[in-house]
């Protein structure tokens, strides 16, 4: 069985190269990274895994984050695309899983609320 120690958000740095630098010092396997605070398009996205994999290390997932459970039609066709849009990013990146947040969440509240939501 294979053992993975994979970082999901590094809080430390935005900057790619220092992450990458700092997790393979560290003996990470791979990165999760997130679409909408690590890349945004598919060439962004492209850009990112290859300098994960030149440092050693696979991008098993990333995370494509959009709650989807949100009652105006428009707001969660909007969503719906953003994800589908996630999907095929990840595809053309050889990236073979893709995260989600399926909702609903309400960011303004404290979590300990949010039953029943």
């Amino acid at each position: 069985m294979t053992s993975w120690k994979t970082a999901f958000l590094p809080y430390w740095s935005n900057d790619a190269d220092e992450t990458l630098r700092v997790l393979s010092e560290c003996g990470y396997d791979g990165v999760e990274w997130l679409r909408f605070i690590n890349f945004m398009s598919g060439d962004d996205l492209k850009e990112i895994c290859a300098k994960t994999r030149a440092k050693g290390m696979q991008v098993p997932d990333i995370m494509s984050g959009g709650d989807l459970v949100v009652p105006k039609d428009d707001a969660r066709a909007e969503r719906v695309q953003w994800t589908i849009d996630s999907i095929e990013m990840a595809r053309d990146a050889s990236v073979p899983i893709v995260n989600l947040t399926t909702g609903p969440a309400d960011w303004g509240r404290p979590q300990s609320s949010w039953a029943g939501t």
